[in-house]
């Protein structure tokens, strides 16, 4: 997926966390907020995709997305 053009300034600003993804057979992954992709791990300071600093504040109210 081709992300649009974002000035880099952007990407500084932190994007809040708020959805999940838990799949059938347990597995559960946050999910960026820029990208709409799957984060690898829980509490990471930056998006592994495309780079987007996150804010994790009110992650334990996340949505809930069940696969």
């Amino acid at each position: 997926m081709k992300l649009p053009d974002i000035p880099a300034v952007e990407f500084r600003n932190p994007l809040q966390v708020t959805r999940k993804i838990i799949f059938s057979n347990g597995y559960e992954f946050p999910i960026c907020p820029r990208c709409k992709i799957t984060i690898e791990r829980e509490y990471m300071s930056f998006c592994d995709r495309c780079g987007q600093r996150l804010n994790w504040k009110g992650y334990s109210k996340a949505v809930i997305i069940r696969k």
